[in-house]
């Protein structure tokens, strides 16, 4: 089993697995179990969660993917948010669509 990305944010971890997974890699998210010692670890440390592919052959598709799933994701969270044009609803970056009417990003 070869990991593919390490992190201290789960929900990085989690949303890494489910695209890979949607590649048909199947992917193991390492220290998942850790999740509920954390209020009793001390403070500063945090649980490292890794993100590792079941299938060693995948490797070389599945960094490709991460990388690019890696900076799709950062350039997500370092946009500007946007307001719908349709109902003036506010959103974060990563959204593409309007929660409230349904309208596309412009």
């Amino acid at each position: 089993m070869k990991c593919v990305h390490q992190t201290a944010d789960r929900t990085t971890a989690q949303l890494l697995r489910g695209a890979l997974e949607s590649e048909g890699i199947a992917i193991v998210v390492q220290g998942e179990d850790l999740a509920g010692a954390a209020g009793e670890l001390p403070v500063g440390a945090s649980a490292l969660y890794r993100v590792c592919i079941v299938d060693d052959e995948q490797l070389p598709r599945a960094a490709r993917l991460t990388r690019g799933w890696l900076d799709d994701h950062a350039a997500a969270l370092a946009a500007e948010p946007w307001v719908c044009a349709h109902c003036g609803e506010r959103h974060d970056p990563q959204f593409r669509s309007c929660w409230r009417c349904g309208a596309e990003a412009e």
